[in-house]
């Protein structure tokens, strides 16, 4: 661990052994120690509430899971600090029996499993839930970019510049006629 923390992932299983079948309610954290666990240190600032439902029958456990957290990091076009705000509602199922399935969704328990282990559900469905990019409107929308530092993005980047007909490829320009008749 970078910091030294260590995360007992046991905390994030659910024992079914002896479950009774219905359905069942649970509660996770997920913080810096867990997402440290997975290196995923686009996540370090993140916390991260859980709840799950498990519903059990004879034959399948379905795991309803939904999450809510913040993760503190920068905007992508001007590199202001903010706190985005993420969230997300995911279904797994698991059969008991054996076999593959070609479902994501789906997974198969023997049945002599006592546990169910749903800690890397949770760290998929956070780090696929977050966006590619943060700008600061994704923190707050009432919040907008620096203006300075796009400005000068802006000067940086010459933008849209028109190619005169003479610096055409003659070869793109037979092309062209082509595609307007």
């Amino acid at each position: 661990m970078a910091n030294g923390k260590h995360i007992d992932l046991k905390y994030f299983e659910i024992p079914i052994a002896g479950l009774s079948e219905g359905k069942h309610e649970y509660e996770f954290t997920c913080d810096s120690a867990f997402f440290e666990h997975f290196d995923a240190p686009d996540l370090n600032g993140s916390t991260c509430s859980v709840r799950v439902v498990l519903e059990r029958g004879s034959r399948l456990i379905e795991v309803e899971t939904e999450f809510s957290g913040k993760l503190e990091t920068s905007c992508d076009r001007c590199g202001n600090q903010g706190v985005y705000p993420y969230s997300g509602k995911e279904i797994h199922t698991f059969k008991f029996g054996e076999g593959d399935s070609d479902d994501p969704e789906v997974s198969f328990l023997s049945q002599e499993t006592h546990h169910i282990k749903l800690a890397h559900l949770f760290y998929e469905y956070i780090a696929t839930s977050l966006p590619l990019r943060y700008t600061c409107k994704d923190a707050d929308p009432a919040q907008t970019c620096d203006p300075e530092v796009i400005e000068k993005i802006e000067a940086l980047n010459p933008g849209d510049q028109t190619v005169e007909e003479s610096e055409i490829d003659p070869r793109w320009a037979e092309l062209k006629k082509l595609s307007k008749s």
